[in-house]
């Protein structure tokens, strides 16, 4: 999300989407952006989960070293929920090539979106556990996802509520991720 907030800011795009807590953390460090839309009843991604490189761990303990993207806003935010007060150390790497990080034996730990690793935690020799019970996490928040736009790009924000239809939206979305439509990315 870091690089499509600073394309937004500089004008090189309209609008971009994220999850709504990405949203909150972005209007809270730049006051010339706002939300447009929220994609009610839409799903930005997959759950976030705690992956752990020794399947025999179930928690975060002091000495791990702790895996995070430095582009992802909300998987650092909630690195940073789930290591505090924790003696931990924080390795930045780019999420794609998971499977290398895992058998790089550079992390213990990371907190990232199930991407499938999840269904293959026990061929990768991993452990997945579910984010539950964690003070001020949301699941909706980091699965809603929101129409960011620039405060001064004037009639954008009138465009989009205007043409984006939020419950065929939802519709379609839950269509392909049921098998009876197929995904297109253009």
């Amino acid at each position: 999300s870091v690089k499509r907030v600073e394309a937004l800011r500089e004008g090189v795009y309209d609008f971009v989407t994220m999850a709504r807590s990405a949203a909150q953390v972005y209007l809270e460090m730049y006051d010339d952006l706002e939300i447009c839309t929220e994609l009610t009843g839409a799903q930005y991604c997959r759950e976030y989960m705690m992956f752990f490189m020794d399947p025999a761990k179930h928690a975060i303990e002091d000495g791990m070293r702790i895996g995070v993207d430095p582009v992802c806003i909300d998987q650092k935010v909630l690195t940073e929920k789930l290591c505090r007060g924790k003696q931990v150390e924080i390795v930045e790497f780019p999420f794609i090539g998971f499977e290398d990080i895992v058998t790089s034996g550079k992390i213990d730990c990371t907190i990232f979106r199930d991407l499938g690793w999840n269904a293959k935690a026990d061929t990768l020799g991993i452990r997945a556990v579910p984010l539950t019970g964690i003070e001020g996490f949301e699941t909706e928040n980091t699965n809603t996802p929101v129409v960011l736009v620039r405060k001064g790009n004037y009639g954008i924000d009138r465009l989009m509520k205007k043409y984006l239809n939020v419950s065929e939206i939802a519709r379609i979305q839950q269509e392909v991720l049921d098998g009876h439509r197929t995904m297109k990315f253009y």
